[in-house]
């Protein structure tokens, strides 16, 4: 292709410069279609390539209406590629500050998940400091709401005591009660 590429600028048949420089553009063009799938910046040069040489086609020919027709498409292929690339380009952009936003929004629960059981601990360790204190500031005779006093709980536990159903007890009633006969037999 390198030789091809080379359009004699030297050359006495005009005619001919045209149709090679035509023919070059076609087959430039042609590769860039191909590329265009796996790797659009490729194809993008290709096309640039095939309208240069439809420009020189133009340039020895100028009534070649061929390579005018052709320029005019490949510039339109060429815009359309650049487009297509930039919009995703755009939405690889969207996409990736996206995943940022819900990675900085997983490792900002995270740390508040991370940081709530050390609050609680802040938490429980300065209630149990509030009772010490104030069990510490209490003196030892008072009893604090809610509280009982050593001979209060020791006659609340002998009166439940005394209402204890013994099991030895319920037995000794039902074997004492016998079952009664009917009055009358019908």
């Amino acid at each position: 292709m390198n030789a091809l590429q080379q359009v004699p600028g030297s050359d006495t048949d005009p005619g001919r410069t045209a149709r090679v420089a035509y023919n070059i553009g076609n087959a430039k063009y042609r590769l860039g279609q191909a590329a265009e799938g796996s790797d659009p910046q490729a194809a993008l040069g290709l096309y640039a390539e095939a309208l240069a040489a439809y420009r020189r086609a133009m340039g020895v020919a100028p009534d070649d209406a061929d390579a005018k027709f052709n320029h005019e498409f490949v510039e339109k292929k060429m815009a359309d590629l650049k487009k297509k690339l930039e919009e995703q380009q755009k939405q690889q952009q969207e996409q990736q500050d996206r995943e940022n936003q819900d990675q900085a929004k997983q490792d900002h629960q995270r740390e508040q998940q991370n940081q709530q059981p050390d609050d609680r601990q802040q938490q429980q360790q300065q209630q149990q400091e509030q009772q010490q204190q104030q069990a510490a500031a209490a003196p030892a005779g008072e009893k604090k709401d809610g509280e009982m006093s050593k001979e209060e709980a020791a006659a609340l536990l002998d009166a439940q005591r005394d209402q204890e159903v013994r099991p030895d007890e319920v037995v000794k009633k039902l074997q004492g009660a016998g079952v009664a006969e009917p009055a009358e037999d019908w």
